[in-house]
C-alpha cells in the first residue's frame, strides 16, 4: 500500500511547494514561535488547521460531533498572534495526515459503502463513490486527469475486493493536496479561466463564516455563476452568518484570541484558593465562553454584538459550582446563566472571572500577563521577547514582608532595572490596572491586609492613552477606542484570510474595517458590529481575490 501512495506524497509536497507565505509576512512573536522559518524541510502554505480538518471531515461524510477528533494524531497548529494557523508543512505533517486518511478511511467505509448499496457492477461502485466524494473534498469540479486517475486507483484494488478498493479511493482523497490544503493550484480551464474561480471563492467564504468546506447550496451558488457578483457573494455570506454553522462559529476567533480553551485546566495553590476544584474551572470556561458569544453574536439582527458589548457587558455567567466560589446568591445549575454581578467593578471581557483566572499566578494575580495579553492582543502593541537571565527575582504572594502583588513586581517599572524597565513600562501599568481581582478573579480591596492600588496607566497607543483608575475605568475606554477596533478588526481580517500578517494589512484593515465595525456600513445599512465586519471583509476585493467581482 505504500507504493500506491507514494504518488500522492509527491504531489503533497509539490503543490505545497507552490503555495507560501505571502511575501513579507512578519514574524511570529512570543506566543506563536512554533514556525522554525529557517528549516529547508518547513514548506510555508496554507493547509487545514485541525479544527478545519475536523468540521471538513465530518461534514464530508456526515459524523457526528461526538467521539474522537478526526485530527487526533496530527501535528499542534502554527500559533501567531494568539491565534491557530495552518501555515506550514513539515515531513511530520505529511507522515501524520497519511496515517490519519487511514484510519477515517477505514472508520468511514460503511458509510461510503452506502452510496453503492444497490449497485451490483464493480466499475459502477467506483464511477459512484468518485461522482459523490471526490469534487466535495476538492471543493471543486474535478479535472478529468483527476477523475481518471481515481478511477485506475479503484481498479487497481478491486481484485482485492470491493471494500478495499473504496477504502482505497476515501484514503487517497483524505491525503490528496486538494483536500488537506486550503487553495491548492488549480490547472486553468480550457476558456483561461483563472484559479480565482467561484468554487475557490466559495470555499474560501465558507472557512472564513463556518470554519468548514461549503454546504449544498454553497456548491450549487458556485456552480451557477451567483457567486460572479457581489451581490451574490453578500447573498450567500448572510445566508451562511445566519445559519446554525456561522452563528456557531462566528465567536471562534475569539475563544481562540483570548485561550478560552486553556481555562479549565487552569490550577492554583489550594492553600490560597481550596475552592478552585477542577469542576470549577470548567465550569469558568464555560461561562467565558458563553459571554463571548452573546457579546459577540448579540440578541438579534437589530442588537448586534459589538466592540461596546464586548468591552461594556456587565454578564457574568456562573453555574452551581462557580456560584459559591464568587459568593453569588441564588439558584443555579449547570448551565452557565449571565447575572449583572458587582456592575460598579465589573463590566466586559477583561473582566469576567475565567479570564482573570487565566491571565494570572499559582500563587495569585499576575499583572505581567494581564498586561501582556492587553498590549498585544487588544491594542495590537509589538513587545519584544524577554531578555535572558533577567537579574529581578519576585517575592511569593505569601512573603508577608512584600504584602501585595504590584509592591513585589515593581522592580520591573524601576529605572535603575533597564533590562526589565525599556518593555515593562508598557506592560505593567496596564496590568496594574486589574490588581482589583485576584488569582481566580474575584475582586478585593486589600491584599495580606494592605491596600491595593488599582491604577494604571496606557501608553504608546494612538489614541487610548491616559491614566485609569482601574481595570473598569479601562475597559470603557477601550469600548470606544479606535486603537482596540482596528486591533480586533485587523484579527478578524487575518482570520479570514488564515495567513500571518503582512506589511500591507494595516493600511487594508483601516481603509474600511475598522469603520464598520464602529460605525456601520452606510452602503448596506449594516449596524455597527462584529457581523457587519465579517460582511465587509467577505464582499472586500483584497478578499475576493485578484478578479474580484463587480
Amino acid at each position: 500500500m505504500h507504493r500506491i501512495f507514494s504518488g500522492f506524497l509527491a504531489a503533497a509536497l509539490g503543490a505545497a511547494a507552490c503555495y507560501e507565505a505571502p511575501p513579507a509576512a512578519i514574524p511570529s512573536d512570543a506566543d506563536g514561535g512554533v514556525i522554525d522559518r529557517s528549516s529547508d524541510e518547513t514548506i510555508h502554505t496554507l493547509r487545514l488547521t485541525r479544527d478545519e480538518y475536523d468540521r471538513t471531515v465530518r461534514d464530508l461524510f456526515g459524523l457526528s460531533t461526538e467521539g474522537p477528533r478526526p485530527s487526533d494524531g496530527l501535528p499542534d497548529d502554527d500559533l501567531i498572534e494568539g491565534l491557530r494557523y495552518g501555515t506550514a508543512v513539515t515531513a511530520l505533517h505529511i507522515e501524520k495526515e497519511r496515517a490519519a486518511a487511514e484510519r477515517i478511511a477505514t472508520q468511514v467505509l460503511d458509510l461510503v459503502m452506502f452510496v453503492c448499496v444497490s449497485i451490483s457492477d464493480d466499475e459502477a461502485c467506483g464511477e459512484k463513490v468518485v461522482e459523490k466524494f471526490a469534487p466535495r473534498a476538492f471543493r471543486r469540479p474535478l479535472l478529468d486527469r483527476e477523475s481518471s486517475e481515481l478511477l485506475a486507483l479503484y481498479r487497481s484494488q478491486v481484485p482485492f475486493g470491493r471494500r478495499e478498493a473504496v477504502r482505497t479511493v476515501t484514503e487517497a482523497l483524505l491525503f490528496s493536496p486538494q483536500f488537506l490544503l486550503k487553495e491548492p493550484r488549480q490547472e486553468p480551464a480550457a476558456n483561461g479561466s483563472s484559479a480565482w474561480d467561484s468554487f475557490t471563492r466559495a470555499s474560501r467564504l465558507s472557512y472564513f463564516l463556518t470554519g468548514s468546506m461549503p454546504d449544498d447550496a454553497l456548491f450549487i451558488a458556485a456552480a451557477t455563476g451567483k457567486l460572479a457578483t457581489k451581490s451574490g457573494v453578500r447573498s450567500e455570506a448572510i445566508r451562511l452568518l445566519d445559519g446554525a454553522r456561522g452563528r456557531a462559529y462566528l465567536p471562534e476567533l475569539y475563544r481562540q484570541l483570548f485561550r478560552s480553551e486553556r481555562i479549565a485546566g487552569i490550577g492554583r495553590d489550594a492553600r490560597l484558593y481550596p475552592g478552585l476544584t477542577p469542576a470549577a474551572a470548567a465550569d469558568l470556561a464555560r461561562g467565558f465562553d458563553a459571554f463571548l458569544r452573546d457579546a459577540i453574536l448579540g440578541t438579534s439582527k437589530e442588537a448586534p454584538g459589538t466592540v461596546d458589548t464586548l468591552f461594556r457587558g456587565k454578564q457574568i455567567y456562573f453555574t452551581g459550582t462557580t456560584a459559591p466560589l464568587f459568593g453569588v446568591p441564588g439558584a443555579f445549575d449547570a448551565q452557565p446563566r449571565g447575572v449583572p454581578f458587582e456592575p460598579d467593578l465589573r463590566g466586559g471581557v477583561l473582566l469576567q472571572p475565567g479570564f482573570l483566572a487565566l491571565q494570572a499566578r499559582f500563587d495569585g494575580s499576575d499583572p505581567i500577563h494581564r498586561g501582556v495579553f492587553v498590549r498585544r492582543q487588544i491594542l495590537c502593541g509589538n513587545l519584544a521577547d524577554p531578555p535572558p537571565n533577567i537579574p529581578v527575582q519576585i517575592q511569593s504572594a505569601i512573603d508577608a514582608s512584600v504584602p501585595t502583588t504590584r509592591q513585589r513586581f515593581s522592580q520591573h517599572t524601576d529605572p535603575s532595572h533597564p533590562a526589565c524597565y525599556s518593555c515593562h513600562q508598557d506592560i505593567d501599568p496596564i496590568g496594574f490596572a486589574f490588581e482589583g481581582f485576584d488569582g481566580i478573579g474575584r475582586s478585593r480591596t486589600t491584599e495580606n491586609g494592605a491596600f491595593v492600588d488599582t491604577s494604571g496607566q496606557i501608553t504608546h497607543t494612538s489614541a487610548t492613552d491616559g491614566p485609569v483608575a482601574n481595570a473598569q475605568e479601562m475597559s470603557e475606554r477601550f469600548a470606544t477606542s479606535p486603537d482596540v477596533a482596528h486591533c480586533m478588526a485587523r484579527h478578524t481580517w487575518l482570520w479570514a484570510l488564515r495567513r500571518p500578517r503582512t506589511a500591507g494589512d494595516d493600511a487594508v484593515v483601516d481603509r474600511r474595517f475598522t469603520a464598520v465595525l464602529m460605525q456601520g456600513d452606510a452602503t448596506t445599512g449594516d449596524l455597527p458590529g462584529f457581523r457587519s465586519l465579517a460582511l465587509a471583509i467577505a464582499t472586500d476585493d483584497a478578499f475576493l481575490g485578484p478578479e474580484a467581482a463587480r
